[in-house]
């Protein structure tokens, strides 16, 4: 599949999501906007790396499992006028993080996905 229909699909599947109670949160709603979309292909303006954009793109279907059933903060970082917050779960011997922002005053909204691969056991 050529990138470009890859981030197409993605696109597709990430449009669909809309919002997410979030437990974490005490059910209150976590958007899903297109600048959530934009910051997985970019950041600060410039294209990420392929590799990083296909990883990320690739944890798009975890996001709601992930989303609806996190109990607890995972990190916290405040900014000028805008909190940040980390979530996670673990899938396939990775930790996967998301990390959700909010503008004073207004929604908290999805911002990026990441992972982490995990240490195996000896």
């Amino acid at each position: 599949m050529q990138n470009r229909d890859f981030i197409k699909l993605a696109k597709e599947e990430y449009k669909k999501i809309g919002y997410v109670e979030c437990p974490a949160f005490f059910f209150v709603l976590v958007y899903f906007t297109h600048k959530g979309f934009e910051h997985l292909l970019m950041k600060n303006g410039k294209y990420r790396a392929h590799q990083d954009q296909i990883r990320r793109l690739s944890l798009i279907p975890y996001i709601v499992s992930i989303t609806s059933s996190t109990k607890e903060v995972y990190s916290y970082r405040k900014g000028h006028d805008i909190d940040f917050w980390s979530i996670s779960g673990v899938v396939d011997n990775k930790l996967v993080i998301i990390v959700i922002r909010q503008n004073k005053g207004r929604e908290k909204q999805f911002l990026s996905i990441m992972d982490k691969r995990l240490a195996r056991n000896a």
